[in-house]
């Protein structure tokens, strides 16, 4: 068992910040579930499109890079680092988040700490040019203070506020806005990229599979200055080589998992998926599905 820590500071107006974990580890089993079952060809086209690749792809790759440094592999050449199959490799993600992780108040005690403080416990030397997280040791060349850095995965304080009308910080909160007010424009269709964008169950997915457990990265544009690493159209456009070890390829995967059991208001049945006249081997730059435009089916498969 591994465990997360959540600092009180993350419980902001009201929120039990622990709903977004929650959400998110039963969005990873449901993922594995549908991954795993033979006849879910609807889930299995979500994979395809995102990891450019089925996922009976039993080709080995070598785990990422990240992986080898977070768990101190990197004295290992290529010969040596261990491969696994990227379906295998995304299973054991998913089944371990889903399942390996618990909270505890003891902050020693956690891999993973979660603040809401704005990086304010960072102290900055200027004369040294160095930053210090004196709470959990952690130390940084540079200001951290003025200019987040990947020293640490943390949300800034506005991407916890209310996310503007029409999007959902969870997909639990999605379907209460359908059951509300129905869904936003076509009533058949939801578009991912706009809603994972303010999802904090899929920021909260991304920045975990960054973790020592999984050393998946950000991918192409990872080192340029304010480029972007996560959203669905970011997916589109990374290469085949880039998508296999992508976080944000996990995160919005288990997003999909959460569209796959939305209904629009007054359906009993069937749920969200890409277009099924796409084809994810070849969608084209225009398609709909690369937009991020998700179909609802009331014969979804399973």
């Amino acid at each position: 068992m591994k465990y997360y820590y959540i600092d009180p500071s993350c419980d902001v107006d009201g929120n039990d910040f622990n709903t977004f974990i929650t959400e998110a580890k039963y969005l990873a089993r449901r993922a594995a579930e549908r991954l795993q079952s033979p006849s879910d060809t609807d889930f299995a086209r979500v994979f395809h499109i995102l990891f450019k690749m089925p996922k009976t792809d039993t080709t080995l790759h070598t785990l990422p890079d990240l992986w080898h440094s977070l768990n101190k592999q990197d004295h290992l050449d290529a010969a040596q680092r261990p491969k696994r199959a990227v379906i295998d490799q995304v299973m054991y993600a998913l089944r371990d988040f889903a399942s390996d992780w618990q909270q505890t108040n003891n902050r020693a005690q956690a891999e993973i700490r979660i603040y809401h403080d704005d990086i304010s416990r960072w102290d900055y030397d200027e004369q040294e040019d160095f930053s210090a997280d004196w709470t959990n040791n952690v130390y940084a060349n540079g200001d951290v203070t003025s200019l987040p850095s990947n020293v640490q995965a943390f949300i800034t304080t506005d991407r916890l506020e209310y996310p503007p009308d029409g999007w959902s910080a969870s997909v639990q909160a999605l379907q209460a806005m359908i059951n509300r007010i129905g869904v936003p424009g076509n009533p058949s269709t939801l578009n991912i990229n706009d809603q994972a964008t303010y999802m904090i169950t899929r920021l909260i997915a991304h920045e975990w599979f960054h973790s020592t457990s999984y050393g998946f990265e950000d991918g192409s544009d990872a080192t340029v200055c304010g480029a972007a690493t996560s959203g669905w159209a970011h997916m589109m456009s990374e290469p085949r080589d880039q998508a296999w070890n992508n976080a944000e390829a996990l995160a919005l995967l288990i997003i999909a998992a959460g569209l796959a059991e939305l209904r629009p208001y007054g359906e009993t049945r069937g749920g969200f998926t890409i277009d099924r006249s796409v084809d994810p081997a070849n969608p084209g730059a225009d398609s709909a599905a690369v937009g991020g435009e998700f179909v609802f089916y009331r014969d979804l498969t399973h």
